[in-house]
């Protein structure tokens, strides 16, 4: 109790001094108060209690918060476009200068950054007793073919709201259509921010200046990202195998992120069909095998020479911005 009260139950025998050297130990009391505190001798068969004595003032320690630490792993972090947030799932572990820790659940007033409205990742901030925590949300435009029970909800969603893919102008995505080279380029032209274009695509004889893709494939086809086939060729709209899709992010991880991006055929030997991936694909499929970029079916084939869907792809490129981020 504050100044000028007292604890209640201090009369009683449990606040009597447990080791018999007339301290006493109290608990739950508010920390960085002051508290009046009496004494007086209690009484017994032969002898009258005593009054109580002059006032005493105690001033319980101040408790600050030493750290806090976000747990965001089970919260909401896709957003389609025009959604509320919601913290459902978020919390504070918080550590505390008593070396006590709590538990404490996120409230919508703790968190800023978002943005309902913009089509983006946005890092959210929590901020709680001065202390300023971030994670990543996206927010994306709704799709009427990537349902939420979908597999690929999450990376077909983060893809659109990250800038890397477009859906249809119909509203849909076409997860299951096939990717072509062409759109594989501006896919990798956007994770960069769409640098300047080099030769927007002159060097190849098939790249019509006036396409949507031809400033990627010129910026792609300079930087070592992707090649043509050797006739001046590039096939922008040809479709793009699994192990091409490999190679070409594999040669944007090194030649633009300058990664280190060696792998063998020993990274996915357990695939049944891994003797089928061509050789000069062999160190690129090993190495998005290791990263975890390329994982195979669940029936265990790799498909290298099957066509890549868009909704494929846009795992793969997912996973190679956030291998990328850290």
């Amino acid at each position: 109790m504050p100044k000028g009260s007292s604890v209640p139950g201090a009369d009683s025998d449990a606040w009597k001094s447990p080791g018999g050297d007339g301290r006493v130990e109290w608990s739950g009391l508010e920390p960085n108060t002051e508290y009046d505190v009496y004494a007086r001798m209690k009484g017994s068969d032969t002898k009258e209690p005593s009054g109580p004595s002059p006032a005493t003032t105690v001033k319980t320690p101040v408790v600050t918060v030493t750290n806090v630490v976000l747990n965001s792993e089970g919260a909401k972090k896709v957003y389609t476009k025009g959604e509320a947030l919601d913290v459902t799932g978020l919390t504070l572990e918080v550590s505390r200068s008593d070396d006590s820790r709590q538990t404490v659940d996120v409230t919508a007033d703790m968190v800023s950054g978002f943005e309902g409205s913009r089509i983006a990742e946005q890092t959210l901030s929590v901020t709680y007793e001065g202390f300023t925590r971030t994670y990543e949300i996206v927010v994306t435009k709704s799709l009427s073919d990537v349902p939420e029970d979908s597999w690929f909800h999450n990376v077909v969603s983060r893809a659109v709201g990250l800038g890397l893919f477009n859906g249809y102008d119909n509203g849909t995505f076409g997860p299951n259509d096939k990717v072509t080279r062409g759109q594989v380029a501006v896919v990798l032209w956007n994770m960069t921010g769409h640098p300047e274009p080099g030769t927007g695509g002159k060097e190849f004889s098939d790249v019509d200046a006036g396409k949507y893709y031809a400033n990627a494939i010129g910026w792609a086809a300079q930087v070592g990202v992707v090649n043509g086939y050797g006739n001046g060729r590039f096939g922008p709209d040809d479709n793009v195998t699994r192990e091409q899709l490999a190679v070409m992010v594999c040669n944007y991880a090194r030649e633009v992120a300058g990664k280190e991006t060696t792998g063998s055929a020993s990274d996915y030997a357990e695939m049944k069909d891994a003797t089928n991936v061509s050789k000069w694909a062999v160190s690129s499929v090993g190495w998005c095998f290791q990263n975890e970029i390329v994982s195979g079916t669940e029936d265990g084939y790799i498909n290298p020479q099957g066509n890549a869907t868009r909704a494929e792809a846009a795992k793969m490129l997912v996973y190679l911005h956030d291998l990328l981020r850290t």
